[in-house]
């Protein structure tokens, strides 16, 4: 889903909604230009007053794939 049309009037951006944490609202969302192509990767915390918070913006997939990596590996170590 498009965070901007669920929640207007946060941010002058198209973010299309494309992966979210499983433990809190998290979302990470392509940041799509009038073209249609993605600039980079937004991470949100959706549902809140607001509509959404920014937490991060990542110029690119593969800085914000890095992120999940690590994240993933956190979450591994803390499950042993």
């Amino acid at each position: 889903f498009f965070a901007n049309k669920k929640w207007p009037n946060v941010i002058g951006e198209q973010l299309f909604a494309f992966a979210k944490r499983q433990d809190n609202d998290e979302l990470a969302c392509f940041k799509i230009n009038e073209s249609g192509v993605c600039e980079g990767v937004y991470l949100i915390n959706g549902w809140t007053p607001n509509g959404f918070d920014i937490i991060q913006f990542y110029p690119d997939f593969w800085e914000w794939v890095h992120l999940v990596i690590q994240d993933v590996s956190e979450w591994i170590d803390n499950k042993g």
